[in-house]
């Protein structure tokens, strides 16, 4: 699973709390931890905000101060990774976001010349802040789509603009390069499960596993109910009424043989 992800943002203005434009970037590259499920090492690759002067006084020639981010402090980070796979199709959507909690820092510069009284702590000083905080906060993105290729490998790349509908916050352009390499099981991915529709074709119980397991969902108990929109003899599964999606792999499905409408009209799906 490798990728990268990055926010551009043009800041604050008349909302009471000016914030300057900002930009960072963030990669990821690494082999899914068995024991890990969506939350993974990334790294901070770049990070800016634009420089900001203010007077250190009302009057003229008072002196001023500059304050500037220009350099990655910590580069160690974590993104939030989940991918929801239509397996038969080879489409899906990845959820990609940089963690809150654990975004990397960047370092704040603050370069304060003031003339008297209020030269007492003129100089340079330096801060570590979250690279999240430059933006406020990054707006949730929407799912990234993904594409399966030829070689097996899930690939997608993007760029999409969002506002949070506060005044004075500007949009804030998001971009993201996803390459997913290895099974859904492997991913820690969602499967997308076959719709009745889908399933209508399927006679047997037999056929009607082979089909599930085809979708990345080759676990499946079966049962027996009757049902208003599913014919006798037909299957269909459980959980689709509702979940769109289902951990991929061992984690079973349940799989229906309908016995037709009911004939007292109670119990039925």
């Amino acid at each position: 699973m490798s990728g990268t992800f990055s926010v551009t943002w043009a800041g604050v203005t008349g909302a009471g709390s000016e914030q300057p434009p900002a930009a960072a970037k963030w990669s990821f590259g690494f082999a899914v931890p068995a024991s890990t499920d969506g939350d993974y090492p990334a790294a901070l690759v770049s990070v800016g905000q634009d420089a900001v002067t203010q007077p250190c006084a009302d009057y003229p020639d008072g002196g001023s101060i500059i304050t500037r981010v220009a350099d990655v402090d910590v580069r160690a980070a974590r993104v939030n990774v989940v991918p929801y796979l239509d397996i038969r199709r080879g489409t899906g959507h990845v959820v990609l976001r940089p963690s809150r909690a654990d975004s990397g820092s960047a370092t704040r510069t603050t370069d304060r010349e003031c003339a008297a009284p209020y030269d007492g702590e003129n100089g340079v000083s330096t801060e570590s802040v979250p690279a999240s905080a430059l933006f406020g906060d990054i707006i949730t993105p929407r799912p990234w789509r993904v594409r399966r290729a030829a070689d097996g490998i899930w690939r997608g790349t993007g760029s999409q603009t969002l506002s949070n509908g506060v005044d004075g916050y500007a949009p804030q352009v998001q971009t993201a390069d996803i390459r997913l390499a290895g099974s859904a099981v492997g991913l820690h991915a969602l499967c997308r499960i076959p719709t009745n529709h889908q399933l209508r074709l399927e006679r047997t119980a037999r056929a009607a596993r082979q089909y599930l397991a085809s979708a990345g969902l080759p676990r499946a108990h079966l049962a027996q109910r009757a049902s208003y929109q599913v014919p006798a003899g037909r299957y269909f599964v459980l959980e689709r009424d509702t979940e769109t999606y289902w951990p991929c792999g061992p984690q079973s499905v349940t799989l229906v043989r309908s016995t037709g409408r009911p004939a007292g009209g109670g119990g039925a799906l």
